[in-house]
């Protein structure tokens, strides 16, 4: 049992409230100190006034929504039943529209969720890029270029998240395929400067669904850590500017953590070409994800140089006895995330619980109607805390100098109203 002390008011409180406390009053501070970084964007229109806002919270985006169901049907029309199937309670176009809303006001770091992955783009053995640049043009459209999205994923490791064709064939000819045909997507999109390029690697306890191992792993991260490298050799070599990264899931928890490292240690000394530590953030209960154990495994993927991106975080329901617990674990959770100094992103997967993976377990930030639930207001209130809002003039050279977070911002040109996401 924790040691009990006492604060000077007589209430009482454990060590590990204490050590939490502690956590987030240090997360708090180093906050305070990279508000006043001083920044240098770089690229812009010369002797031109802009609005610098910066989005601290990025999210995923349902690429089915952001495309449409009728574009679907028009450019899969064998399948158009199918896709009303897949768009059951979804293809209200007034829902589609504030969805947008939400995500494009809200959101301007963003990851679409399935139109990128290889399962997605090699149908029946044919690659089938329709999806993919249907889902990045309304991408660039509404957002005015693709700086601030993130790739999502090139290689998913599990055999189950291979396209159907290869479900069934040999280690051989899944790296044949991967390295001929697969590496092609980030020559197709060169404006996504950061990729997920290997996604869920290291072994889990087998999830058997309909007599398949959904955790098989085609690569195993023992036996095929060179293949691994060279994966990531190949990606920087075809994309020299692009940065890759690596994602796996039970790691915040410190359940996967220390192999976590060991991997991507590993990696290192062979020489990939790893640009940052992607973890997930899928919290199980608030015990298993506390602030304590979560602080302890960003310390130690920290000391390996490299920074990190919590790339899938969301909060269920059914994990809190009410929406108040719930809305203070997000408020402390992104704190700690938000000033740990390895961390260098975060992005929420899922805004509203209709298009939400884990929607009946309610894990939305938004109702229906896109209003702000408790745990939303949580959300905007720690967004509206780091966000940066400011205006500047660039220089005869296109640079404009400003003080805030460094991150996505969200670049408008005040003359014209155009705006377009910018890294700073």
């Amino acid at each position: 049992m924790d040691e009990i002390g006492e604060k000077s008011n007589g209430t009482t409180v454990t060590n590990e409230t204490m050590k939490r406390e502690s956590i987030l009053k240090q997360a708090r501070e180093n906050i305070e100190k990279k508000r006043s970084t001083s920044l240098t964007a770089e690229g812009l229109k010369p002797n031109t006034e802009y609005d610098f806002r910066s989005f601290p919270v990025g999210t995923s985006v349902r690429a089915m929504v952001l495309v449409g169901s009728e574009r679907l049907k028009e450019l899969y029309p064998s399948e158009a039943e199918n896709v009303g199937k897949i768009y059951e309670g979804l293809g209200d176009e007034d829902y589609r529209s504030r969805y947008l809303s939400a995500v494009h006001e809200r959101f301007a770091a963003l990851v679409p969720e399935e139109p990128l992955l290889w399962e997605s783009t090699s149908r029946l053995g044919e690659e089938d890029y329709k999806f993919a640049d249907e889902a990045v043009n309304r991408l660039r459209v509404q957002e005015g270029g693709l700086e601030g999205v993130q790739g999502h994923c090139v290689l998913w490791a599990k055999r189950a998240h291979l396209p159907e064709y290869l479900r069934g064939a040999d280690k051989q000819q899944v790296v044949k395929e991967l390295y001929e045909r697969r590496l092609g997507i980030i020559k197709r999109y060169p404006e996504v400067k950061r990729w997920v390029l290997v996604n869920e690697p290291l072994q889990h306890t087998p999830r058997v669904v309909n007599g398949v191992d959904r955790n098989e792993l085609v690569l195993k991260p023992e036996k095929d850590i060179d293949t691994y490298v060279e994966l990531f050799k190949k990606a920087k070599e075809d994309n020299p500017d692009t940065t890759f990264i690596v994602n796996e899931y039970n790691v915040l928890s410190g359940e996967k953590v220390d192999e976590y490292a060991d991997f991507i240690r590993e990696l290192i000394a062979r020489g990939a070409s790893i640009g940052g530590i992607g973890v997930q953030g899928h919290v199980g209960s608030p015990d298993s994800y506390s602030v304590e154990r979560v602080q302890e495994s960003l310390e130690k993927l920290g000391r390996l140089g490299l920074p990190i991106i919590v790339t899938e975080f969301d909060v269920p329901a059914k994990a809190f006895e009410d929406e108040n617990g719930r809305a203070k674990y997000v408020k402390d959770i992104l704190t700690l995330f938000y000033g740990n100094r390895y961390v260098e992103e975060v992005y929420i997967w899922g805004i509203q619980d209709k298009t939400h993976w884990r929607g009946k377990e309610g894990a939305g930030f938004y109702d229906e109607n896109f209003n702000s639930n408790e745990v939303g207001v949580a959300l905007e209130q720690r967004q509206e805390d780091w966000t940066t809002k400011t205006t500047a003039t660039t220089d005869s050279e296109g640079k404009a100098m400003i003080v805030g977070f460094p991150g996505i911002y969200r670049v408008t040109d005040r003359a014209s109203g155009k705006f377009f996401p910018k890294i700073i």
